[in-house]
Parts: C-alpha cells; structure tokens; sequence
C-alpha cells in the first residue's frame, strides 16, 4: 500500500508541474485521514484552495487548520457524499466562493483495506466496509 501511495502522490505532483492552465481548486471527500489527507497537504503547499467535502466537522476543521498552516486556503463543508442534495449544496457554496473546480478527490469511504471485489460480504456491507459513496480500490 505504501508503494501505491507513494506513486500516486509522484503523478499528482508531475500533473502539478505539468499544467498551469487549470484553477489551484480543489475539492476532496473525506480529507481528515488517509491518501485523500496526503493529497490535501500537498496541494496546500503549492497554495492551492480545497474544498473539504466530510460529516466529521471536528476532524474537517482540524484539517482545514492544517492546510492553512502549510500555506492554503481551505473551506469545510459537512455533507453526506450519499446525498445528492449534500453534494449539490457543497458544489454550490464551493462554486460560489471560488468559482472553479480544478481538481476532485472523490474517495470517500471507510474498509478495512484490501480490495474490495476480493469480498462480497464487505461490498454488502458485512464485515467491516461501510460504503460512502463511489470512490475506492476496485
């Protein structure tokens, strides 16, 4: 896991090199923890703006606090990435700050690792995954 993180993190920052034609915006479901926190942090030292998308307000401003401590602007919006009114309200309130949306981390979701088509009972909600929206290993 280590590895994949590690490769995921060099292509995020070869696209960032990369390209200067895109907003510095970001959106990410569930930033508190994990890839997706990795993701936020590095983003926020190339001073970028990131929506955090989660339902846990407590872990979600301590993030927020965090990226702007490393040199970003962040934004928190609580919603339950398995609503479509949530989302549509974080869309709308993230549009209307910033504009654009440059990038979207959308991997909201808590198992137990591994792979998910590995386990049907996990994917169906048995045994320790707890699906939150669309995004994961597969």
């Amino acid at each position: 896991m280590a590895f994949e993180k590690g490769l995921l993190l060099r292509t995020i920052k070869e696209k960032l090199e990369m390209r200067v034609d895109y907003a510095n915006t970001a959106v990410i479901t569930w930033a508190t923890s994990g890839i997706n926190r990795s993701i936020a942090v590095a983003l926020a030292k190339k001073k970028w703006k990131t929506g955090i998308i989660d339902m846990d307000m407590a872990g979600a401003e301590e993030m927020k606090s965090m990226l702007e401590m490393a040199g970003g602007e962040a934004m928190v919006f609580e919603a339950d990435v398995r609503k479509a009114e949530d989302l549509k309200a974080a869309a709308k309130r993230f549009f209307g700050a910033w504009g654009e949306v440059g990038m979207l981390v959308n991997s909201a979701g808590i198992s137990g690792g591994g792979y998910m088509g590995h386990s049907r009972k996990r994917l169906e909600g048995g045994g320790g995954y707890r699906p939150l929206g669309r995004g994961s290993r597969a």
